[in-house]
């Protein structure tokens, strides 16, 4: 009896649990709208890298920087003037879009020794002026650089007023003349390549030399640099025309300047105001280095020009310094010429840098003694396109000035 007391209470124990049924198959109806909205995730993929701007090209629009290489002939029926009033068809603009001219070479004297010519017209006193200015803004830039252009020369003390003066009096005349000869004066500077640009190009920056002459030097010139190497992997050197005229307002050799700018760069970047420039301060001061390893700053000699003028110089000189930069002599002439003999005339006539120098519109003394901070600030390789562009915005100020408002200030969005 007790056995079957013990098996019901057993079944009675067992029956009070609850049944626990297995949970449904997630299907459409039974899920959740949380997690129907619930998005898949995506598979992992790299991260992308952001994707640099292209760099502009600097050298992209070299073909409108010069006229063209060679003129093209044109008919006068007169043939009595330098210049045909009345050609048979009219010139068409150059690569520059300036207008043509039918005319004779400046240097055919006699009408009918020469063909006629389609070239741009010499440059009025006014479009002179305003090159020239153009040039002095140059000069100014390069003279007074911004800070951080000059912070990019670690050793940049040349305009560190205790570095010369600093024991001469404040005002005194010596303290003037210390400055004018350890610092870079615009004014002198700017005289000295208008000596240039004035002689070789008449302040036409856009104009390509090609007379013989220029012609002879820049063949042989290309000669050279193809066998030294200089231009290996310009894409601009297997074009030899663009090689054999000059270019620009110091009638600069090619093949020899170029690469004093930039390796990699066509012939036609020393048309361009600024990139013509600084290249003709880099020869300068490339010039200046050799003549300081000969002179210094302290040896005398003296100079002799043609008509009995004795000069007693010290150090390098202004003159020392064209004549190193124009033909690569470091020694002066035996005698200085100061004149030369005028067929037409039948007389002398003054010509020279010296002459020129010593010019009403110029006024620079060419036996100065000069300093290596008188030849202005070099432009940092590495960021020479970019700078110029910025000295080509001064340039556009100086000419075009903000517009100023109400107020009295400079509207900084105006020109």
């Amino acid at each position: 009896m007790e056995r079957m007391i013990l098996c019901l209470w057993v079944l009675v124990c067992l029956g009070c649990g609850e049944a626990v049924a297995p949970s449904p198959t997630p299907t459409l109806v039974n899920m959740t709208m949380h997690e129907l909205d619930e998005p898949e995730e995506a598979p992992a993929t790299a991260e992308e890298e952001p994707v640099s701007a292209p760099i502009a090209d600097p050298y992209g629009e070299h073909e409108t920087w010069c006229e063209g290489l060679y003129k093209m002939s044109c008919e006068c029926p007169g043939r009595d003037k330098m210049h045909c009033e009345e050609p048979k068809e009219p010139c068409p603009a150059d690569r520059t879009g300036r207008a043509q001219l039918c005319s004779r070479p400046y240097w055919a004297r006699k009408a009918g020794s020469f063909n006629y010519t389609c070239r741009p017209p010499w440059l009025s006193t006014p479009q002179q002026k305003v090159r020239r200015e153009s040039q002095a803004v140059i000069i100014e830039n390069l003279c007074t650089p911004p800070t951080w252009w000059s912070d990019l020369k670690r050793n940049h003390t040349d305009q560190d007023p205790d570095r010369y003066c600093w024991r001469l009096r404040a005002g005194s005349a010596a303290l003037k003349e210390c400055r004018s000869r350890h610092y870079c004066n615009p004014v002198k500077l700017a005289k000295l390549t208008a000596i240039v640009a004035g002689r070789e190009s008449t302040w036409d920056n856009e104009t390509t030399h090609e007379s013989n002459y220029d012609i002879e030097a820049n063949r042989n010139s290309y000669a050279k640099a193809k066998r030294k190497g200089w231009y290996a992997g310009s894409p601009h050197f297997h074009n030899v025309e663009r090689w054999q005229v000059g270019y620009g307002w110091y009638g600069f050799n090619a093949a020899l300047h170029v690469r004093l700018w930039d390796p990699m760069a066509p012939p036609e970047v020393l048309c361009r105001q600024v990139e013509g420039t600084e290249t003709y301060l880099r020869k300068a001061r490339g010039s200046f280095k050799k003549l300081w390893a000969r002179y210094g700053d302290d040896v005398e000699r003296t100079y002799t020009t043609d008509v009995g003028e004795v000069i007693l110089v010290k150090g390098v000189t202004w003159y020392d310094i064209h004549r190193a930069a124009s033909s690569g002599k470091l020694t002066p002439e035996e005698v200085i010429k100061t004149r030369k003999w005028s067929k037409k005339k039948k007389a002398w006539k003054p010509a020279g840098f010296v002459v020129r120098a010593r010019g009403r519109k110029i006024k620079l003394d060419p036996f100065e003694t000069v300093m290596w901070e008188m030849l202005g600030e070099a432009i940092p390789i590495d960021r020479q396109n970019e700078i110029a562009q910025e000295i080509r915005e001064s340039i556009r100020l100086h000419f075009n000035p903000p517009v100023s408002n109400a107020t009295g200030y400079a509207s900084p969005s105006a020109g």
